[in-house]
Parts: C-alpha cells; structure tokens; sequence
C-alpha cells in the first residue's frame, strides 16, 4: 500500500464515525507534525500543544476537507496556521529554540551522519556543535520563511506539497525557502570560516 491509499482508508474509516482512522492518522502524521511544530514554534510545550490542537482541529474540521489534496499536507497547514499564531501572541518575547528540546525529534533528520563510533573524538565534538549552531540558526530565521525551510528540507515534501500546505503559491515557496536558506547561511558563514 503507498501513503495515498493510506489516507484514503483513514478518510473512508474518520467519515465512517470509526476511531480507529482517527487513532491511525494520529500514529502516522504525529510524529512529522511534532517536529514541525518543535522547529515552527521554538519550545517543546508549545508544539505538543500545536499537536494536540491539529488534531483535535483536524476532527472537527474533517469534513471540510475535500480531498483535493494530501491530508498530510492539511495537517502541515492547521499546525503551521497554530504555531503562527502563537508567535503573533508572543511577539515581543525572545524566544530560543534549544538543542536539548528537539534532539529527540530531532534525531537523524538534519544531520544524516555515521553512526557516532565511526566517528573521531574531535569529528564527533564538532559534529554535536554544527548540529547545536543549525538548529539555532533554523529557530532565528522569520516564521512564514522557516515553515517553507522545514517542510522542503527537513520534512522532505517537494514544492507543489509545500504550497499545499502553506496555501501559497510555488513561486512563493521557491522564493521563500531561498530566503530561509540564504538566511541560515549567513547565520553559519563565521562558523565555517574559523575551520
């Protein structure tokens, strides 16, 4: 079975009125949209609270959605729509994505490297601080520029699913993630020139 056929027998069972496409679309997109929510919002509490109100949107809102798209893509939205506008709440206040909140979500997405004992005493030390300085420098880069970055690049949707889900056009998306990109590197440039 690919993902498609997946969604739509979660869709055919949620419309249905059985909790077990509810429970099956919770254990499939929870764990992509905690880490979304984790870099999109920049604190451990405000993404599983982004979480839980994706979901819990997500079943009110189902029969609203058409079917038009993935409903992966859906989800990508209502969560990037609640991490939004908890920023806008907040806005004003300094808030720091820490190493230590994401490394669990965090695991084997950005940084596809050998396995730490292959690695030498000084590459592994250097390896935790690039790992430590990106996830700084991707919590820095602006929000609506930061969703595109982790849906192109962490989360690995392409730019027609990206759109989707932002509700933007590819253009945007392009442009965006070339912002985002263009930002973190900038963010890392004196990083790279002290090796």
């Amino acid at each position: 079975m690919n993902e498609e056929s997946d969604e739509k027998r979660m869709l055919d069972l949620i419309r249905a009125g059985d909790a077990t496409g509810f429970d099956l679309m919770v254990e499939s997109y929870g764990p992509m949209l905690y880490r979304y929510a984790v870099r999109m919002c920049g604190d451990v509490t405000e993404a599983e609270d982004t979480l839980q109100d994706t979901f819990l949107t997500a079943q009110e809102k189902i029969g609203q959605f058409r079917g038009e798209g993935r409903l992966r893509n859906w989800l990508f939205r209502i969560a990037g729509n609640s991490c939004l506008q908890k920023h806008r709440s907040r806005q004003g206040q300094k808030a720091e994505l820490r190493l230590d909140d994401v490394l669990p979500a965090a695991e084997g997405l950005i940084n596809q490297e050998p396995s730490k004992w292959q690695l030498k005493p000084d590459e592994q030390m250097l390896s935790a601080e690039l790992s430590e300085k990106l996830e700084r420098a991707i919590a820095r880069v602006p929000p609506t520029n930061r969703s595109v970055l982790i849906l192109r690049d962490v989360e690995g949707l392409n730019t027609r699913e990206t759109a989707e889900a932002l509700e933007i056009t590819e253009e945007t998306v392009k442009v965006r993630l070339h912002r985002a990109r263009a930002y973190v590197r900038n963010l890392l440039k004196d990083y790279f020139e002290e090796d």
